[in-house]
């Protein structure tokens, strides 16, 4: 069967990168949503379970299977779910090098609201 959809936040914007999934006879199988929110699905086995439909900081949607062909999904904004995210990366060597380990930023959420800062960047001479 393949499965089709949009998904959009509750302002009616495109929500790219959300989740598609379910559990499979194969473990747990899923696409991802394109730039414009939409996703088309053709699992190579048959599902399992429910199709949940998930993306940061916003609540999960479970759908049953045969509801999900031209799924207009919309999903409801969560601050409970998203207390902080870290992200640690690493510049790619060249005349100056970054110690290992290099704390860059560090996201964090609350109240639904997503910040950003830079925490730290320190170049070895």
């Amino acid at each position: 069967m393949n499965y089709t959809g949009n998904i959009k936040n509750t302002l009616g914007e495109p929500l790219m990168g959300a989740n598609v999934s379910a559990q499979s006879k194969r473990g747990l199988v899923g696409v991802i949503s394109d730039f414009d929110g939409n996703f088309n699905w053709n699992p190579e086995t048959e599902l399992t379970s429910p199709i949940t439909v998930s993306y940061v900081g916003y609540q999960s949607e479970t759908l049953d299977p045969n509801e999900v062909v031209d799924k207009q999904i919309i999903l409801k904004e969560s601050t409970e779910q998203l207390d902080e995210v870290l992200i640690i990366a690493k510049k790619p060597k060249s005349k100056k090098e970054i110690n290992k380990n290099e704390l860059i930023g560090i996201i964090s959420a609350g109240a639904g609201l997503l910040a950003i800062g830079i925490l730290l960047v320190k170049f070895n001479k």
